[in-house]
């Protein structure tokens, strides 16, 4: 298996600061990639678009022909396209692609499914319906390795196969001088967290502290 790109989810202000934050990427810099294409990216909510993610993750990107922008929300295709996803009980995450100059413009979309090879995955994605319409203009179908950069979510049990010796992405990273333990993959140059969000992590935990001083005052008022 090898590396063929990557796909970030970002929290980004604007299309500058998604850019700014790409720019710092050592393969970008290094002129690795071919190509790069920034989206508003809207997650669903749905619960059945949010099953557990096993040790097989692959990922499908899919775009619109330009020519059949103007039907992707005929005859109740969008909500058709979800509840086929939604049946196979597969899917972890997904969401539309849109335009980020034009918000309310689907290009496409994006998720991320439990598919035990390329060939699964590419069958599912053959059977939606948009594709039997001919309305994709470009569908990739990839497996996945996914690694947390940002330092904010916890690890998954179920994603430890992904960090094995062997993982191929981890071994292209030590190659390039990017990795030097498990956990110390980051982009110096750009902050993930905004001030928003560590305003919003201290007051949580400001909150749990206090919630916790307050049950002990309790348990001793009772004593």
């Amino acid at each position: 298996m090898s590396t063929c790109g990557n796909i970030y989810y970002l929290q980004a202000r604007s299309l500058a600061d998604a850019e700014a934050f790409i720019d710092t990427d050592p393969y970008y810099r290094s002129g690795l990639f071919q190509e790069r294409t920034v989206y508003r990216w809207l997650r669903k909510n749905s619960n059945k678009l949010c099953v557990d993610q096993r040790s097989y993750p692959h990922v499908i990107l899919a775009t619109f022909k330009k020519s059949q922008l103007k039907n992707v929300r005929a005859n109740k295709l969008p909500l058709q396209h979800k509840l086929y996803y939604e049946s196979l009980e597969k899917v972890y995450l997904a969401g539309p692609l849109v335009d980020v100059k034009k918000n309310r413009q689907s290009l496409g979309f994006i998720l991320e499914l439990n598919a035990e090879s390329i060939e699964e995955a590419q069958q599912i994605v053959d059977n939606d319906p948009y594709s039997k319409l001919g309305m994709y203009d470009s569908v990739k179908v990839l497996s996945l390795l996914e690694l947390d950069v940002s330092g904010r979510y916890v690890h998954n049990q179920n994603r430890k196969s992904h960090l094995q010796e062997d993982d191929p992405v981890r071994r292209d990273m030590r190659e390039w001088g990017l990795l030097e333990t498990e956990h110390d993959f980051f982009f110096p140059l750009y902050d993930l967290m905004n001030e928003l969000d560590r305003e919003r992590l201290e007051q949580e935990e400001y909150m749990v502290k206090r919630q916790w001083e307050l049950i002990g005052r309790n348990e001793a008022e009772n004593e």
